[in-house]
């Protein structure tokens, strides 16, 4: 059995249908489901190895220190040596992934569904990506890529990584 505190954030919503919700107060099926959201959250947060997110909007309910530590996972089972990078005066860098012939650069971004990474995230990654000397950069999202962003990726050679295909990588981390 596992047991967890639900915080109030998660509790609000359970709270608010219950009581105020327009379903018959019988039908807990959204109750059960927003339960069901919190623990899976709750699971994550305390290890993303055993509860990897697997829709793009559990990718949104990390924090970015966390969403920062899935990205680094997930170079690491592609088979690179990873290293976060300490907060603040990583000039972009979140994580650096060393592999056999090329070290990449990586920025991290987790933002909402309607903010999506543009063309001056690109070009910091970019120049940072030269500051330390990788072979290569790349941005991931827990989000999408302007239009701007990926023509700028296109010409700097940035590697763009979206939500959905972070959702890829984790679920081919066996």
């Amino acid at each position: 059995t596992e047991i967890y505190t639900l915080s109030l954030h998660d509790a609000l919503p359970i709270y608010r249908v219950v009581m105020f919700g327009k379903k018959d107060p019988s039908d807990m099926s959204m109750v059960r489901l927003l339960i069901e959201h919190a623990v899976a959250r709750l699971r994550r947060a305390y290890n993303l190895e055993t509860y990897p997110p697997t829709r793009v909007s559990e990718l949104r309910d990390l924090d970015y220190q966390q969403f920062e530590r899935l990205v680094a996972r997930n170079w690491q089972a592609q088979g690179y040596d990873v290293k976060l990078t300490s907060g603040g005066a990583d000039g972009g860098v979140d994580v650096v992934a060393f592999g056999d012939d090329e070290t990449v650069a990586i920025q991290a971004k987790r933002f909402g569904e309607s903010n999506k990474v543009s063309s001056p995230t690109i070009q910091r990654i970019a120049g940072a990506a030269q500051q330390i000397e990788a072979d290569r950069a790349a941005v991931v999202s827990s989000s999408s890529f302007t239009e701007p962003a990926k023509e700028t990726a296109g010409k700097l050679d940035v590697q763009l990584i979206d939500g959905r295909s972070v959702i890829d990588r984790v679920r081919r981390w066996d």
